[in-house]
C-alpha cells in the first residue's frame, strides 16, 4: 500500500490505513516531508539550523538532504527523505 498526497487527504484515509496496518505482519515506513522557502534558506541561517535541530530530535535513523540551487523564478525546494 502507498500514499502519496496531502495531510488533509491523509487524515481522510488514515482510518483504512491503520486498519491495515493492525492486520500485517510486517510493515515499512517512508516519511518523505518537504519545506519550501520562498526567499531561499542559507545554509548557516538559524533557520536551517533550526530545520536540523528538529531532524536531530525526531531520531528517524538515516537523513537524507536535498536542496535545489536558488532560482529568482523558482521556489527553491529543501526535500527531506
Amino acid at each position: 500500500m502507498g500514499f502519496d498526497g496531502d495531510w488533509k487527504r491523509y487524515k481522510r484515509l488514515r482510518p483504512a490505513f491503520e486498519t491495515q496496518a493492525r492486520e500485517a505482519s510486517k510493515a515499512r515506513v517512508r516519511n518523505v516531508p518537504t519545506a519550501t522557502y520562498a526567499d531561499g534558506l542559507e545554509p548557516k541561517s538559524t533557520g536551517y539550523q533550526t530545520v536540523r535541530d528538529i531532524l536531530v530530535q525526531l531520531d528517524e535513523g538515516r537523513i537524507e538532504v536535498r536542496a535545489e540551487e536558488y532560482e529568482q523564478a523558482v521556489d527553491p525546494q529543501l526535500s527531506i527523505r
